[in-house]
């Protein structure tokens, strides 16, 4: 797996029949696609995810805003993020 980018999560939510959605915005000159995955903690528990959406948002901002739709490995821990937020993290992400 190679390394893409180190990314800044500021919020997510969720969206009724899609999924959690972490949005944010790159700390390095990083990138993501369809197929990267990463990390993220959830109530202090590690959870493998996948992007498997990505939006570009508003360049209203000092950075330029980004929104990934996460696939989680784990059915469990994706619950209990659609429940809760996904607290503000720095996560890497890599694509293979």
């Amino acid at each position: 797996m190679t390394k893409i980018g180190t990314f800044k999560i500021l919020d997510s939510f969720n969206i009724t029949g899609r999924g959690v959605i972490i949005t944010g915005y790159f700390i390095d000159d990083g990138k993501a696609r369809v197929g990267s995955t990463s990390i993220v903690e959830i109530q202090g528990t590690p959870a493998k995810v996948k992007i498997i959406g990505v939006e570009v948002g508003s360049a209203e901002f000092e950075e330029m805003r980004f929104g990934f739709l996460l696939s989680f490995e784990s059915p469990d821990l994706e619950n209990v993020a659609k429940r809760e937020r996904i607290k503000e993290q720095t996560i890497e992400i890599f694509f293979e």
